[in-house]
């Protein structure tokens, strides 16, 4: 008997992994747009910032002040004779660590509680639930700076920040998704032959659960970019003088009628980031929504 329910339940689970893998090949295939070769050119650009700016982001040159852009200084100089061009290169460092970071962690976190509350449901459900709601009912920045202001500004705490409030949002796909999935005939079966509640869960509701996820994760990579941006602005991001996008564009705002150049160039890097990032997420839904109609 034991060995007909194993074939049994290893039959279900041969079904319902290749189901979940078609799901993220078909996601994989969405994401090959304009939109991800952008991407793509940011992260080599802030993998290789060093060998391609050809000056630090910090070096000063005073005399160049303001310089326009030339083949020294291919974006020009601020207003401390700093190549702007390096700095958007090292600024994209901060600007993708922060979004991946972030993004990944509350995923994860989301996705756990997420497969918790939707398949036990009771109070568990509740309760998360509950909180979920209390941490949307605020804008992310306003969150963001209510964190920070409590365990000071830094990079790490940024991330943190903007993980717990991306945290909701991937609680949200996967709960709804394993309020589906659990009512599926693949997943009673997997009960009838006596497979604990656990084991179900992880080996048989999460697989069909992550593709959703493909949807979540690029678009909380956009809002930690532009939340990033945002609290760097403030200056309560990163601390300068580590380049950041923000950073740029506050330090660049006291010169945009002279030199609208400076604030306008940083501003368009986290415009096309975090239009391109969305554009993914919104591809990856198409696909997988064309796919289930």
């Amino acid at each position: 008997m034991t060995s007909t329910s194993s074939l049994f339940e290893s039959g279900i689970e041969a079904v319902h992994y290749r189901s979940a893998l078609r799901q993220l090949r078909r996601a994989g295939r969405a994401c090959l747009n304009p939109a991800a070769l952008f991407v793509i050119v940011v992260v080599i650009g802030a993998t290789f910032s060093g060998w391609l700016s050809g000056h630090g982001p910090n070096d000063q040159n005073l005399q160049a002040r303001f310089a326009p852009p030339s083949r020294e200084y291919f974006l020009g100089t601020d207003a401390l004779g700093r190549d702007t061009f390096a700095r958007i290169l090292y600024g994209a460092r901060i600007s993708l660590a922060t979004a991946i970071s972030a993004a990944l962690l509350s995923t994860f976190l989301g996705a756990i509680l997420g497969l918790l509350a939707g398949y036990l449901g009771g109070v568990i459900d509740s309760v998360v639930s509950y909180v979920s709601d209390v941490v949307m009912a605020f804008p992310a920045i306003i969150f963001a700076l209510f964190i920070l202001s409590v365990f000071g500004s830094d990079m790490k705490n940024v991330i943190i920040a903007l993980a717990v409030y991306g945290v909701p949002g991937a609680f949200r796909v996967v709960r709804g998704q394993v309020l589906v999935i659990r009512e599926v005939e693949y997943v009673k079966a997997s009960v009838s032959v006596g497979a604990s509640p656990l084991r179900t869960a992880v080996r048989h509701v999460l697989p069909n659960s992550i593709a959703p996820l493909t949807v979540a994760v690029p678009l909380a990579m956009s809002g930690a970019v532009l939340a990033e941006a945002g609290l760097s602005f403030l200056g309560l991001g990163v601390r300068p003088p580590t380049p950041t996008w923000g950073g740029m564009l506050a330090d660049g705002y006291a010169f945009i009628y002279d030199h609208p150049r400076l604030p306008i160039i940083p501003g368009i890097a986290v415009f096309l980031l975090v239009l391109s990032l969305n554009a993914i997420g919104d591809q990856v839904r198409a696909a997988l929504s064309h796919r289930r109609s």
